[in-house]
């Protein structure tokens, strides 16, 4: 049995500080802490709950038919994001999907200095009914972002993607980068968009994207 994150909740085959592979459904929390440590979320698993990327060349992949669900109620709240990364340098791989409607909550938040990269080819959504939840936030300026996106990625009432530090987006020909309220893709520093598919808002008053650096 592994112990997962610092709360002494223990489930084999789970995350933990060090990293680990989830096979089955579950509902917990993660700190990942060890550097060089990665998490696996394989079909047809779910979970419930969030993981907090601490150690420095850090990374989750979730696999096509596996699921994420951020669930801010589980074990505390450490950082307004289901799947945050504070370590100077992580990677997200989904085929999967990754979803939460939480109030005031980012399904994925990018919170300290360094290099970051996230790799989409399945669902990023965020449905919570708050302004303030992104599917994808960088909130801090001394941050690299580079986002290749073939996928979904979406919030209803938030900007689908909010951004502050350098940032590259790459979106595909499949690709769809959306907001229903607000702007798709909103930036206050550098930011470099080559897109081959759709980036759009449905907000008759909003821009598809706003960059105001």
């Amino acid at each position: 049995m592994a112990l997962c994150g610092a709360y002494g909740v223990a489930h084999a085959q789970q995350c933990s500080f060090n990293g680990g592979t989830i096979t089955f459904s579950t509902t917990s929390s993660c700190t990942i802490s060890n550097s060089g440590s990665g998490v696996t979320i394989n079909s047809p698993a779910t979970f419930s709950g969030w993981m907090n990327f601490t150690g420095f060349n850090t990374n989750l992949r979730i696999n096509s038919g596996a699921s994420f669900f951020s669930n801010p109620n589980v074990f505390g709240n450490p950082s307004f994001s289901g799947v945050t990364a504070h370590g100077g340098s992580w990677s997200l791989v989904n085929a999967g999907s990754i979803t939460g409607n939480s109030s005031n909550w980012d399904l994925v938040g990018i919170r300290d200095p360094g290099t970051f990269s996230i790799t989409n080819t399945g669902v990023i959504r965020n449905t919570s009914s708050d302004s303030s939840g992104s599917a994808i936030e960088s909130d801090d300026s001394r941050a690299i972002l580079t986002i290749d996106n073939s996928g979904t990625i979406s919030a209803v009432p938030a900007d689908a993607i909010n951004l502050f530090g350098a940032t590259t987006i790459t979106n595909q020909s499949a690709g769809l980068i959306q907001s229903s309220q607000a702007v798709a893709i909103d930036s206050v520093d550098d930011l470099d968009i080559t897109n081959f598919g759709q980036i759009k808002t449905l907000s008759g008053s909003q821009f598809a994207i706003r960059a105001t650096s």
